[in-house]
């Protein structure tokens, strides 16, 4: 088990002026769902953040080997969170997640670790999710500025899996009452 898992957790992520990745479901916070979901199935974990991280901290303390990497620059693409968590990472493939997709299920990590590929994507019923497993080098080694670019120009393995966590994160309030009702029924 050597890959890394990268989870996004950017300072602009609020609902309803609540840090969204601490709102609970069932009893724990978005952002843990999203890091139970990944843990086993790599060698560490780093969460990106840059703001709340003081906040963030308190989360993952919890756990072990996952650590906080602190961006200044998390209000410019995607692409500069990735890249400041990946400064010391020396494993040659990473997992990519936001933090607002606490619905994954553990056996899709797996289901995508079982297949080679520069950048593997898994989809549920033809549409793609999160998280992306991708070799670290393709994010490093670019010119290119935006997450968007690196997806549209590199090739993907597309992977269906039984998962409609990949497709789901919270944007609204409305997006989070609803996996809150679910779970809290």
């Amino acid at each position: 088990m050597e890959e890394v898992g990268l989870i996004l957790a950017d300072s602009l992520s609020s609902i309803n002026n609540d840090f969204k990745l601490t709102l609970e479901i069932a009893g724990k916070t978005i952002l843990e769902r999203c890091i139970e979901s990944m843990i086993q199935h790599v060698s560490r974990i780093v969460v990106v953040c840059g703001g709340k991280e003081e906040i963030i901290r308190k989360i993952v303390t919890r756990y072990y080997h996952v650590e906080t990497v602190f961006n200044p620059n998390d209000k410019q693409d995607m692409i500069e969170s990735i890249k400041s968590g990946l400064k010391d990472v020396t494993t040659s493939r990473v997992f990519i997640i936001p933090g607002d997709f606490p619905l994954v299920k553990k056996k899709t990590y797996e289901d995508l670790l079982n297949h080679k590929g520069n950048m593997i994507i898994p989809t549920f019923k033809g549409e793609k999710g999160y998280p992306i497993l991708i070799n670290k080098d393709i994010i490093l080694d670019t010119k290119m500025i935006r997450m968007e670019d690196i997806l549209d120009k590199t090739p993907q393995t597309l992977i269906e899996v039984d998962d409609a966590g990949i497709l789901v994160d919270i944007d609204t309030i409305e997006d989070y009452l609803c996996i809150y009702r679910t779970f809290n029924q």
